[in-house]
């Protein structure tokens, strides 16, 4: 059972302007010309954080511009806001002729450590952007993520049995030798729970970095109580049970108002 991720109305205004009557002459000139850059539209496609291979000394970002301005070759600079010393950022990004994407290569330095968090953020100069929202925008001329390397890799398939929702699923299970961590996201698209099992088969949950870890946050939502919450219970055995077949967690499922009780997830791994 895995819970799908659960917006914007504009007005427009009407102005009129009156000029009142006068003997004298009218006073009228032209405002500045405004340049056809302005008109292309710049945003970067790019958005969400990134997770990088160890090995990966480069990554992508896209830009993009409407189709209707894309029969130009264009160049745009590339404002730096704030980004780790550990990424060489080119000054500019060019849009071939005909095209309406665009792609700005960032360097990463060999000094970037594995599951560090490092910031960038970029902007497209306003010349060649318009406002940074509209209506309906899913992209914008600004990027604010982070960046990290990882090395997560497919291990293969979870098979869950939750008692809280009385069914059972399967999901991808990642591991991480550097961190030596299972990862899966067990109950909810971008809530992933980690976990470690040592050579007798016992579980400890844990963070993202491998610290034990008691409440974790499951990304399921019930329509009463809001998010619940999956309370680890690492006084009663966890792991390997050989009648069972399977790998036994005792969990406690919390909302704010309380808990929902306690009893024994389980669950099975195949291996890739």
């Amino acid at each position: 059972m895995k819970l799908n991720k659960l917006f914007f109305l504009g007005l427009l205004a009407l102005t009129a302007t009156f000029t009142a009557c006068s003997d004298d002459d009218d006073n009228y000139a032209y405002g500045p010309e405004v340049t056809n850059n302005i008109n292309n539209d710049v945003t970067f496609a790019t958005s969400g954080n990134l997770a990088l291979n160890l090995t990966d000394t480069s990554f992508d970002i896209i830009l993009q511009r409407p189709d209707s301005v894309a029969a130009q070759e264009l160049t745009v600079p590339i404002q730096v806001v704030n980004v780790a010393d550990v990424f060489t950022v080119p000054e500019s990004v060019t849009f071939a002729a005909g095209s309406s994407k665009a792609t700005l290569t960032i360097k990463v330095s060999d000094k970037a450590e594995a599951f560090v968090d490092y910031p960038l953020n970029l902007a497209i100069p306003s010349d060649f952007s318009l406002s940074t929202y509209k209506a309906g925008q899913s992209a914008y001329p600004v990027l604010g993520i982070t960046v990290h390397k990882e090395d997560y890799k497919e291990y293969g398939v979870m098979n869950y049995y939750s008692w809280l929702f009385e069914t059972a699923w399967t999901c991808v299970v990642y591991y991480s030798e550097y961190l030596k961590l299972y990862r899966a996201e067990i109950f909810a698209d971008g809530y992933p729970i980690y976990f470690t099992i040592d050579e007798k088969g016992l579980i400890t949950i844990t963070d993202a970095t491998g610290a034990k870890m008691k409440d974790t946050v499951t990304g399921s939502v019930d329509e009463d109580y809001g998010m619940i919450t999956y309370r680890w219970l690492s006084d009663n055995f966890t792991g390997w049970d050989a009648d069972e077949e399977a790998y036994i967690i005792p969990v406690n499922y919390r909302v704010s108002a309380g808990s929902f009780g306690s009893n024994y997830d389980y669950f099975t791994l195949t291996k890739k």
